[in-house]
């Protein structure tokens, strides 16, 4: 069942739900798209104790807030309204398999970091029937080698130089999901638009 796509908080420029805006009929409306797993409740949990240490120890910058924890398997950008009904089709269209992945250690992309997520057979080949499934549709998205990781931190400066560490734990996915992101000045706002 998909969450309620309106969402009470504005995006820029007043716009509700859209991340843009039309300026008049002719433009097309678009929304900023991507399809993420949800971990369950016990990981969040402990990927939120490892953001919590960091900040006790001085770190700073832009952590990753609990309802916005996720694996996102695909980004699929600005996309048009239309899109939608078969962008939700794709996704209700994959049969979800059970996952349990296990989170171990920190990296980073530049100033991104996150917690690492260590190699699945059936977490590859999901995404890979998910990719597979919207490039048939023809839905353009981010096609870039997946690398499956939970981002807990954007522009980190650590000036004590802490070391960054997270002890191995397995855990399970609730559900993929399909997001509608908004940004706004405090952060991105994410809608659950679809479940798989």
């Amino acid at each position: 069942m998909a969450g309620n796509i309106c969402h009470d908080r504005p995006g820029p420029g007043g716009c509700e739900l859209w991340s843009g805006c039309r300026s008049n009929e002719n433009e097309v409306l678009k929304m900023r798209l991507f399809i993420a797993l949800c971990p369950e409740a016990s990981a969040v949990s402990k990927l939120l104790e490892v953001i919590d240490k960091w900040k006790a120890e001085g770190m700073k910058g832009n952590f990753t807030k609990v309802q916005n924890i996720h694996l996102t398997l695909a980004f699929l950008g600005e996309q048009p309204e239309a899109k939608l009904p078969i962008i939700r089709q794709v996704l209700k269209s994959i049969p979800f398999p059970k996952l349990s992945l296990q989170a171990n250690g920190i990296g980073h992309f530049g100033s991104l970091y996150y917690a690492h997520i260590e190699p699945s057979a059936v977490l590859a080949g999901y995404v890979e029937q998910v990719r597979q499934a919207l490039k048939e549709a023809g839905v353009e998205f981010d096609a870039k080698p997946f690398k499956a990781h939970i981002t807990l931190c954007r522009k980190l400066c650590n000036p004590n130089q802490y070391p960054l560490e997270l002890e191995p734990f397995e855990f399970s996915i609730e559900t993929c999901c399909l997001f509608q992101s908004v940004l706004t000045p405090q952060g991105p706002v994410y809608t659950v638009l679809e479940m798989a």
